[in-house]
């Protein structure tokens, strides 16, 4: 309805309810800020986060130590929500100790083991025995409770804190998020990219993502000497046999070229490596992958020049695969496809499949 939307610049806040619903009635009286301190505690424990948000609001504002020893029995109370206001409550008192964190940490309920995850990073210094008691978390069986995990032990530099985290990698390496706060906790992407290569023999496809996302981040971090790595690591996926193994490492390699603000060269033997993948290799991935790192380059090139010059022949050969014309159509219209503006015109007609109409039309429109 239209008139959903009246008095919008005014700040309006509109209740949604049934035509037939009774006014709500849990707002009236309501004078949270004359509770007394044992009161507010309590509701700390209440279904209605309301009430349980504005409780700990005001708890902090006061800064009562009567609440101190209420919020401590809190701690210990059968009701999960109560156990984690509080914890959070006595944090935003300064009055939070190791101990507590420490009781949290073994809490029968994942949110509050969660939570106390979060609570221990300020203490990690201190307090270095909560380290322990987060590594042993590894293997919990609650995947919010593994992530967090993997959040905060990036700002424990050791090596066992390390293999943790490489632990929960591995264990959930289907989520991406999991990955994101995996990779942002790694300085130096090289070690774990040779050990995910490996991993990744059985089950190539479970890697993939992980392996196109160490590979940007490698050239990235180390700029040109990441993309010599880079070029070594496609050589030897190529030399096993291993094509979604290489095509990952390629599309990392396209990827970070593009991230990286200042330009990186593949050297001449390195773009004909790629040059040979895209027109060579059967694996389609690998061929899609290779054209990505050639479309990252910003200066022509005598290589380039004569890439363009085969990938035109393959467009225009009608024996050929279309998704492999297509493709190489797209490799013609890097730089400018200027020079060859007739030939892809008489590729946009509808006798020729579609993918190569699209490539061409992406072409002529650069």
């Amino acid at each position: 309805s239209g008139d959903l939307y009246n008095d919008r610049d005014k700040g309006r806040i509109y209740r949604i309810s049934k035509e037939d619903a009774e006014p709500a009635r849990w707002t009236r009286g309501l004078k949270l800020g004359e509770a007394t301190d044992k009161e507010l505690v309590e509701r700390l424990m209440d279904d209605n986060i309301w009430w349980r948000q504005n409780a700990q609001r005001l708890l902090i504002d006061r800064k009562s130590t009567t609440s101190y020893r209420l919020l401590n029995d809190m701690l210990v109370s059968p009701n999960a929500m109560g156990r984690l206001h509080a914890l959070w409550t006595l944090e935003g008192l300064n009055q939070l100790k190791p101990e507590q964190i420490e009781r949290a940490l073994h809490d029968d309920e994942a949110g509050v083991r969660q939570n106390a995850i979060r609570l221990a990073e300020p203490y990690l210094t201190e307090s270095p025995g909560l380290i322990n008691s987060l590594l042993a978390l590894k293997t919990d069986s609650d995947p919010k409770v593994r992530f967090q995990l993997l959040c905060t032990l990036g700002f424990v530099n050791n090596e066992l804190a390390s293999i943790v985290r490489q632990d929960i990698l591995f264990k959930d390496i289907n989520d991406k998020w999991v990955q994101s706060a995996a990779l942002s906790a790694n300085a130096n992407p090289a070690p774990l990219l040779m050990k995910v290569v490996e991993n990744s023999a059985k089950d190539p496809a479970r890697y993939s993502l992980l392996l196109e996302n160490l590979a940007a981040m490698l050239v990235t971090n180390e700029g040109q000497e990441g993309v010599h790595a880079i070029m070594r690591h496609v050589a030897m996926a190529e030399k096993r046999n291993r094509p979604e193994v290489h095509a990952a490492i390629l599309e990392g390699l396209a990827r970070g070229l593009r991230e990286r603000k200042s330009s990186l060269n593949l050297t001449d033997a390195e773009q004909i490596k790629v040059i040979s993948n895209f027109f060579s290799h059967s694996f389609p991935a690998v061929r899609k992958a290779a054209l990505h790192v050639l479309q990252t380059f910003s200066e022509n090139t005598a290589v380039l020049d004569d890439a363009r010059a085969d990938a035109m022949m393959i467009a225009m050969d009608e024996r050929q695969p279309e998704d492999k014309r297509a493709d190489a159509v797209d490799l013609v219209a890097i730089q400018s496809p200027r020079e060859y503006a007739d030939k892809l015109m008489t590729l946009f007609v509808p006798q020729q499949p579609l993918p190569v109409q699209l490539a061409t039309l992406r072409s002529l429109s650069a």
